[in-house]
């Protein structure tokens, strides 16, 4: 056999071997992973495999990031405002939940596709005076919102850095400070990021409004969705205590998750059906909760709002150890709540008094017993508490025995 005729047959049975590789007669169909698409992933596929995903098809599609998405930084007066960038890798997004697989699966129309550059998008509102969660506290308020680079990290000037800036410079520009690259205890750099996007990302792609979510919370939400990791800024409740004794904030490192609050992302967890999440949210408010701020979170609006966490603090109030404080300074809200003030909370009130009865006949929801028994010290009591009275207008004695 001549040598050519040789070749000839060894590449025909090479063709059949691709052939039956590929789907032909008697092989299994494998697609060529660049004829891929990251939607073609098993909804149970570990988060780490998407995102390596996600990356392998950026080397040869060009970009990583396909959606920008702006959300609201600030309220004063009633008004939320301040839309602000995030952006975003679109199939890591629809990949984690179904509300943004609902959001983004559409496909990107032509009319859709513009410059991720672009400023905000002229045919929608900047500010809003329906947003759903106005005691958001990962909106700035508006004195808190002033200067224009706003900073996640809580790091010190170098004294060189302190300097007034040259007069001709502050004429014609603000003045952007540079950080001091102080180690932290792995010897890594403490770099300080502002929380203002990179202006130029280039690149075409979808640009969405999400009107119910604030900035601060959204970079949090997709960091989540990204590396699986969360950090919770303290309660407000518990920042008046820390303004208080003077406690000075922690300072952060470039690769740890921005922060947000627990109370901000457990809404938005429950919206966009995140249940991990929602659970981590849900476990970090009830560590938080103490004596000193228990009734400042029972009266708030994602205590009255979610059931499970109302449960979950109206259990930690009625506790023998905080009990005795929530009945001693509990009347001025019960008052705000009859006022109309606080009217979102009755269901907080009638929870918390149900649990309270419970607690002192030895069993929740109980009406067998003829006399109240203290938790703490088992002894027969009869427990009063004072409340404002919306019928007659005047402040009177609960009891209950």
């Amino acid at each position: 056999m001549s040598s050519d005729t040789e070749y000839r047959k060894k590449s025909s049975n090479k063709k059949k071997s691709v052939k039956r590789e590929n789907g032909g007669k008697g092989g299994v169909s494998r697609p060529s992973i660049d004829h891929l698409s990251l939607t073609s992933l098993a909804p149970t596929t570990d988060r780490k495999l998407v995102s390596q995903a996600a990356m392998r098809e950026s080397l040869t599609g060009g970009t990583f990031v396909d959606t920008k998405f702006y959300a609201f930084s600030r309220k004063s007066s009633g008004v939320v405002d301040k839309p602000m960038a995030v952006y975003a890798n679109s199939a890591l997004l629809r990949h984690a939940s179904k509300y943004f697989e609902g959001l983004l699966a559409g496909g990107y129309r032509e009319d859709a596709i513009t410059s991720l550059d672009d400023p905000f998008p002229k045919d929608r509102p900047d500010s809003t005076e329906e947003y759903e969660y106005y005691s958001d506290s990962d909106l700035d308020d508006e004195e808190e919102h002033g200067a224009e680079l706003d900073l996640d990290f809580n790091l010190e000037l170098n004294d060189s850095e302190k300097a007034e800036p040259k007069a001709q410079e502050s004429a014609t520009k603000p003045a952007i400070p540079t950080w001091s690259a102080s180690k932290g205890p792995d010897e890594k750099p403490l770099i300080a990021v502002s929380s203002q996007p990179t202006k130029h990302i280039g690149g075409r792609g979808r640009v969405i409004v999400l009107p119910d979510i604030a900035f601060t919370t959204l970079k949090s939400l997709i960091f989540y969705i990204y590396t699986g990791e969360v950090v919770f800024a303290p309660l407000e409740s518990q920042k008046k205590q820390k303004a208080t004794n003077g406690t000075n904030t922690t300072q952060t490192y470039l690769y740890n998750a921005p922060p947000c609050s627990p109370k901000s992302m457990y809404r938005i967890a429950d919206k966009y059906g995140l249940d991990d999440l929602k659970q981590k949210a849900a476990n970090d408010i009830k560590t938080k909760l103490s004596s000193d701020n228990i009734l400042d979170e029972l009266f708030s609006t994602v205590t009255s709002t979610y059931d499970d966490i109302r449960t979950t603090q109206v259990a930690f109030a009625c506790d023998k150890t905080v009990c005795q404080s929530v009945a001693t300074n509990i009347a001025p809200w019960i008052t705000r709540v009859a006022t109309g003030e606080l009217a979102h909370c009755e269901a907080v009130v009638s929870a918390l008094f149900k649990q309270m009865a419970g607690t002192m006949t030895g069993s929740a929801g109980s009406t067998t017993q003829s006399r109240a028994v203290c938790s703490y010290c088992s002894n027969h009591i009869v427990a009063t508490m004072s409340v404002y009275c919306s019928s007659c207008r005047g402040n009177r004695n609960i009891a209950f025995s």
